[in-house]
């Protein structure tokens, strides 16, 4: 196995995730292009996690939901970037997850990385989704990538997110430079209601495929919409919405007070807990 060339300077956010290898709340997991564990010193394979391409599920009691969704996700990036996928990769990666000592819920992140190595990581649930969130509007360029790929390195959005919560937001609501269409947060996407129905942008806007909003369309709880940043005030009601932690409330655009419409959030909740508990997987 051949190291990268790690003479770069390492990024300090996913250093910090490395340096918590098996310690506290959090579990570094390594393995080679066949699915052998290995172990590795905190910083080594730092620059390949961050470039690497992921996606990120909930754990609990031994069962994975939507797992099939988040494979086929996952396996569709690596073949973007022309990266051999094993076929016992799989079913590797659920036995190293199976095998792991967790306590409690678990947030696990799955990284294919550029040169065929794999990182697990599995991290306590936190729940801090009750928290209504504040949004404040940003322009983003289109990117020309799949609306599968879940790839990279969010640290640039993840920085910007930093400074703004000193201004009193919480998150970004990102809108198409291009055609001024509204898209998702840093790591969620949006429902929305526009004139009393409910909707998320389609994925030709920019915007990621994610796991819980495929799971809502399926219900028919939404449907696809375009809106323009401009019609933004005409939007009386969102939520936020990914794999972990399902179901957030935004309370404000740009100071502009949103209605936290809790009957709605409880049947996606209700919907979500359905498709995603009753189909998951049993390790």
């Amino acid at each position: 196995m051949t190291k990268g060339n790690f003479d770069d300077i390492l990024n300090p956010y996913v250093a910090e995730f490395l340096s918590l290898t098996n310690k506290g709340d959090k579990l570094l997991l390594f393995l080679d292009q066949n699915g052998d564990s290995f172990e590795s010193k905190d910083t080594d394979l730092s620059k390949d996690y961050a470039q690497g391409v992921f996606t990120t599920f909930q754990m609990r009691k031994g069962q994975i939901p939507l797992w099939p969704f988040h494979w086929s996700r996952l396996t569709q990036s690596a073949h973007f970037y022309s990266l051999k996928v094993n076929p016992q990769i799989e079913k590797k990666i659920l036995a190293q997850l199976k095998s792991a000592k967790v306590n409690g819920p678990s947030r696990v992140r799955v990284t294919l990385c550029l040169n065929n190595l794999i990182i697990i990581e599995i991290r306590k649930l936190d729940h801090e989704n009750d928290i209504p969130q504040k949004l404040k509007t940003i322009p983003r360029t289109p990117s020309q990538n799949p609306s599968y790929l879940k790839q990279g390195n969010y640290q640039e959005a993840f920085a910007q997110r930093a400074e703004i919560q000193k201004e009193g937001f919480d998150d970004f609501l990102f809108w198409n430079s291009t055609n001024r269409q509204i898209l998702e947060s840093t790591v969620s996407n949006i429902i929305y209601c526009y004139n009393s129905k409910w909707f998320t942008p389609h994925l030709q806007a920019g915007v990621l495929a994610g796991s819980t909003r495929n799971a809502l369309l399926e219900q028919k709880l939404i449907d696809e919409k375009d809106l323009l940043i401009d019609e933004i005030v005409n939007c009386t009601s969102m939520f936020m919405i990914n794999a972990i932690k399902e179901i957030v409330p935004v309370e404000s655009i740009d100071d502009h007070p949103l209605f936290i419409d809790q009957e709605m959030r409880q049947l996606c909740s209700l919907h979500l807990h359905d498709k995603m508990w009753n189909t998951a997987i049993e390790l």
